[in-house]
């Protein structure tokens, strides 16, 4: 299995050749096998910068600080260092904040909002000469971005108070069609997914790998779940089930580390859920670890058949057949919404888009698998 080594290096790659998306999807998983690197985190705050997630990479960057005050910032964008600074000095780190302010200052001499905090933490130094009549600052400059501290395990961070997020979607992977003017959500997933049957031959699927048929075993479990309540029985997880269940649920927990008060929810199976289906289980697995369970939030009212072979839904239709049941766990809080393979990912965007018009403050979309594009 690749080290760390391996996907920070394939990160730095895709950064310095600007797909910022691609390398976003490599530091995510060498967090996981490293948790506590300052450079990955710092390396990750520069994709989603280029991607306009100016807060999340402030966040970033402040947990690579917190790691190791000594970072050299590779950020060129003042609004980043800006709020940098803010959350410095609310987590009471009032030397580098002195520190930022005069690196920043050097970089951005006439940015005025860097010029005021210099004003204030360094007086007795000379300033930059005062802006021109004529500078104009750009959107840019003014835009203020407020983020959450979270926190992180290492010892210099701990719980800090919480400060208002403005709603924005924690995207990784895949474009949203239906997204409107807001940017293309992205779905992060564990491997490519690639389905056992043949859809052309009805054959064996020669690509089907490992991974993939881990996967499906999990799945396996909702068809048992089924078959039991036809039989009017109870279908009982096997030693096996538990095996697989708890696998992905310590694959995906390194990734929710950053996160707290998080709330996990599943999109819910293509028939009406009569006994907890194998995602389900996973999710309910981590919320054993200090999360909150809403794996009962998104209900599927009634039964739907899948419309296509290869699992395909109609976003629109799917976002119909879909109801929040409980809205107030999920007012103010990120949410976790969790999938087991992600196709077109019109389910994973009709529950994100349902999560977020009821309150929920951001949506982390994931799937176990990604049906890959070469999959038959």
């Amino acid at each position: 299995m690749p080290d760390w080594e391996f996907y920070f290096e394939n990160g730095k790659t895709f950064n310095r050749s600007g797909n910022y998306k691609e390398a976003l999807y490599f530091f995510y998983i060498a967090l996981t096998k490293k948790p506590q690197d300052a450079d990955t985190y710092n390396e990750r705050a520069f994709s989603l910068e280029h991607l306009g997630r100016l807060d999340e990479a402030c966040r970033d960057l402040f947990f690579a600080f917190c790691i190791n005050p000594h970072l050299h910032i590779k950020s060129d964008n003042p609004v980043v260092w800006i709020n940098l600074c803010t959350l410095l000095e609310e987590h009471g780190d009032f030397g580098l904040v002195k520190k930022l302010i005069n690196i920043a200052t050097g970089r951005f001499p006439e940015n005025e909002e860097l010029l005021e905090q210099r004003a204030r933490f360094l007086p007795d130094q000379i300033q930059p000469k005062n802006v021109p009549e004529t500078h104009r600052e750009s959107p840019l400059d003014k835009k203020r971005i407020v983020v959450e501290v979270q926190s992180v395990h290492h010892p210099r961070a701990e719980p800090q108070k919480r400060i208002e997020p403005e709603p924005e979607s924690v995207d990784v992977l895949s474009s949203d069609p239906h997204s409107g003017s807001h940017p293309a959500p992205d779905v992060l997933f564990l491997y490519d997914y690639y389905p056992k049957k043949d859809r052309f031959t009805s054959g064996i699927n020669p690509k089907h790998d490992f991974n993939s048929s881990r996967i499906l075993n999990l799945k396996s479990i909702d068809t048992k779940n089924e078959a039991a309540a036809r039989a009017n029985k109870k279908y009982v997880l096997s030693k096996l089930d538990m095996n697989r269940i708890t696998f992905f649920a310590e694959h995906i927990e390194p990734i929710l580390q950053p996160y707290t008060d998080l709330v996990i929810c599943v999109v819910p199976k293509s028939k009406k859920a009569r006994e907890p289906s194998g995602i389900r289980m996973v999710a309910q697995k981590l919320c054993e670890n200090h999360h909150i369970d809403g794996t009962d939030i998104i209900d599927r009212p009634v039964d739907r058949e899948l419309r296509h072979l290869d699992g395909n839904r109609d976003y629109h239709e799917e976002l119909a057949a879909l109801r929040i049941t409980d809205s107030n766990r999920i007012q103010g809080k990120t949410v976790f919404l969790l999938d087991d393979v992600k196709t077109q990912g019109n389910s994973l965007l009709a529950g994100q888009e349902l999560l977020v018009s009821n309150g929920a403050l951001q949506v982390i979309m994931f799937a176990l698998g990604k049906t890959s594009s070469g999959s038959w």
